[in-house]
């Protein structure tokens, strides 16, 4: 039965099957409940995206920890029992500059603003606390690459054959009209053969013959399918991207060494080649994995991960600036203003120490803010409202369907209330990195809020595994270089710590003599904290570790085709359906390749079996027959003229009677001939079997019970492998069925549940 999204009214039947089967997608959901202490590597199947954004959570715990450790547990010992400039309410002389003693303000840095030589101290630790921050984010990206590799072993994809080729001209006049055929030649030409410009009258020598025809065949496939649209109509379509797929992944990596395309800082220093394609630079990178990739994507980045980077630096960024460098300025700048409903004074020239550390001051709300964002982001994902309203209504279409009452929505919006909410993973790293940037900015004037930034990590580690594993589902895989660009991201959290250090010690504690030693070093540790986030850091550690290179497939791409789950053909909205109808051939051809098998061991095992039952009539007449011993005694016996004819010997005497010429030596002659037959028989037949020493020692009987038993085993396995590919039609003809839906919902991302 096809699927139609805009049934009305819409079937509570269906809805309850979608949740272990999507007939929009053809994805069976297989949830197997797992412990919340499960290893990590039980979640690979969800993409590496997801095992590695816990790991990046126990990172960003592990930074913490280090921070709270050198540069926190220096400060807070030290404001706390060295530092006396915070005062009571009682003992303040000068409201507009001074501290007022509090539960926030005896742990921070203004307690200690008379005692220079602690602040001095205080710039070293936090310069060594930087550089051993570094050192673990070098193992960190260590621990990315290995994972990065271990899962490119493991998976065997057409990413590894393909390159994605960006920044194409939309309108520009194809040999023959024809985009594809115009863009492989250009790669053949300026990539194998080294010219940097294309150059439209060369021609393209043929390497392969066999694939070069398999490949006109494609280009006639797809000439019928664009139906005779023109150049015109196909320039409309063409979106400037191509996916290009070499013969092996050795010229994939090849081309890659040689004109990848990065960014700015890596090619600088890489010295990757330019080249171009009409006037315009194209852009080579390491294909998307094709469950990664959105071809529907309005925006620039046409991938799931990037879409993904892009919205988290965004809205990380965003939320910070809004939440906490906005209300420092707005607080140090207009200090008569009320934040946070907080009350402030109405009158008087404060200094930005006084505002600072006042009561209710700069000091206090950002404190605020911190336990604010450990707690209340944590409620809000343990009781989980969303999914509350949604069981709710999830309750209200049950008794409907109980009363016999129609259900007046569509069936696609009854799927939804039936599916498990998503996990949102770019909300969640948008809150953890949110948070680093925050507690690493006022680390220097609130050190006590790495400690609580310290709980906030732990909690979100425990609810989100929580969520994933009992209340959440995934729809979108996303990879490695998720996990990559949040780790860029995250030096960030470097910088905002030298500067925010630097404007303490300058804003605040009134350093503003350049010539200090403090400001020094504060503008040393910002320099290597900019340096870190602009060089490339991960050529530095592929240097470092020395990783082992990741070994290309050894087969060829039209080998691998029978490993692939899919492909960027049948991926394409525009040319899925020809993708299906070549994927429906090639399992054609692995059928009737079977089928040859199939029949070639038949006839020979039929073959096998006739020999084996000629040398078991062959070993049962001669079992009846005498031993050559006594045939040779009575045969010289008869010669002498000896043998009496009334023998008592009966089994001679009827083997006479048996034989043809009624003599023994008749017998003994047939027997020695029959023999030698049997000895021909056995050479040949141990000379066309597989040499096992153990077959040559069996029986005639014992080997022939032995080959009709391996003729059984055989004969099964074929007929298990032609169901396999019947299924697998079965499948893929549910999705034929399927095309049409998903074209008008402009393919909506495989869902998992």
């Amino acid at each position: 039965m096809d699927y139609d999204p805009d049934q009305m009214p819409s079937s509570f039947e269906e809805a309850v099957k979608h949740q272990n089967y999507c007939k929009c997608c053809a994805r069976v959901s297989d949830r197997q409940p797992l412990p919340m202490c499960t290893s990590l590597n039980n979640l690979a199947h969800l993409g590496p995206g997801y095992p590695l954004y816990f790991d990046y959570i126990k990172f960003c715990i592990v930074l913490l920890l280090c921070q709270l450790l050198t540069s926190g547990a220096y400060s807070l010992f030290t404001n706390y029992f060295k530092g006396d400039d915070c005062v009571n309410d009682g003992e303040i002389t000068n409201v507009y500059d001074q501290c007022n003693k509090d539960w926030i303000t005896m742990f921070s840095i203004g307690n200690k603003r008379s005692k220079e030589n602690l602040i001095d101290i205080q710039n070293y630790v936090d310069l060594g606390c930087l550089l051993i921050m570094i050192i673990f984010f070098q193992f960190f990206r260590k621990y990315i690459k290995t994972i990065d590799i271990k899962y490119d072993i493991l998976d065997i994809n057409p990413k590894d054959y393909t390159i994605w080729i960006q920044n194409i001209p939309k309108n520009f006049q194809a040999k023959n009209d024809s985009y594809e055929e115009d863009i492989r030649e250009f790669i053949e030409q300026s990539i194998f053969r080294g010219d940097n410009e294309y150059q439209p009258g060369r021609t393209v020598a043929t390497i392969d013959k066999e694939i070069q025809q398999i490949q006109d065949q494609i280009d006639t496939h797809l000439n019928k399918f664009y139906d005779g649209k023109g150049i015109e109509q196909l320039s409309k379509q063409f979106s400037g991207n191509a996916f290009i797929s070499f013969y092996n992944s050795h010229a994939k990596q090849q081309c890659l060494e040689k004109y990848g395309d990065e960014n700015l800082i890596s090619n600088i220093f890489s010295g990757h080649k330019k080249i171009k394609y009409y006037n315009n630079t194209l852009r080579i990178r390491n294909a998307p994995d094709i469950k990664f990739y959105f071809y529907n994507s309005f925006e620039r980045q046409q991938s799931k991960t990037f879409y993904a980077i892009s919205s988290i630096k965004k809205i990380a960024f965003g939320q910070f600036l809004v939440s906490t460098i906005l209300i420092s300025v707005i607080d140090l700048l207009m200090p008569s203003t009320s934040i946070l409903g907080l009350d402030s004074a109405s009158q008087g020239d404060y200094t930005n120490y006084g505002n600072t550390f006042r009561s209710q001051g700069l000091s206090f709300k950002i404190t605020v803010i911190i336990i604010g964002d450990t707690f209340i982001p944590f409620l809000a994902e343990l009781t989980d409202i969303k999914n509350i309203f949604k069981r709710m209504k999830r309750t209200y279409y049950q008794l409907r369907q109980y009363n016999k009452q129609p259900i007046l929505i569509t069936q696609d919006k009854l799927n939804k209330i039936f599916e498990q909410p998503d996990f949102h993973i770019v909300f969640r790293y948008t809150i953890i990195l949110k948070t680093m940037f925050l507690v690493s900015f006022y680390a220097s004037l609130v050190p006590m809020g790495l400690a609580w930034g310290l709980l906030n990590m732990i909690l979100t580690y425990w609810i989100d595994k929580y969520n994933l594993l009992r209340r959440r589902s995934v729809k979108d895989n996303l990879s490695v270089e998720l996990a990559v660009e949040m780790a860029e991201m995250l030096e960030y959290s470097f910088i905002f710590y030298t500067v925010g250090n630097l404007l303490t010690n300058i804003s605040i504690l009134k350093t503003e003599d350049f010539d200090n030693l403090i400001t020094y070093i504060g503008s040393l540790s910002f320099i290597i904290a900019v340096a870190h986030v602009i060089l490339p850091m991960q050529k530095l550690n592929n240097w470092l570790f020395k990783f082992p290179e990741n070994p290309p497939n050894e087969q060829n791409y039209e080998d691998a085709m029978k490993l692939f789950i899919t492909d960027y053909t049948r991926e394409n909205p525009s040319t899925k359906q020809l993708g299906r109808k070549l994927l429906f051939r090639k399992l054609e051809l692995i059928k009737q390749d079977i089928n040859k098998k199939q029949t070639y061991l038949d006839l020979h095992y039929q073959q096998q079996s006739r020999k084996s039952l000629t040398m078991i009539q062959s070993y049962r007449v001669s079992v009846l027959k005498p031993s050559r011993f006594d045939l040779d005694k009575k045969y010289e016996q008869k010669r002498k003229g000896n043998l009496k004819k009334n023998s008592n010997d009966d089994v001679y005497m009827e083997n006479s009677q048996e034989s043809s010429s009624g003599s023994e030596f008749d017998i003994y002659e047939q027997t020695k001939q029959q023999q030698l037959i049997q000895s021909r028989q056995n050479r040949i037949f141990n000379s066309k079997q597989d040499p096992l020493k153990q077959q040559q020692k069996m029986k005639p009987i014992e080997l022939l019970q032995q080959q009709s038993t391996e003729y059984q085993q055989n004969t099964n396995n074929l007929k298990v492998n032609n169901n396999n590919i019947i299924q697998e039609q079965e499948q893929i003809s549910d999705l034929e069925s399927n095309a049409s839906y998903k074209q008008r919902q402009n393919l909506k991302p495989n869902r998992q549940f």
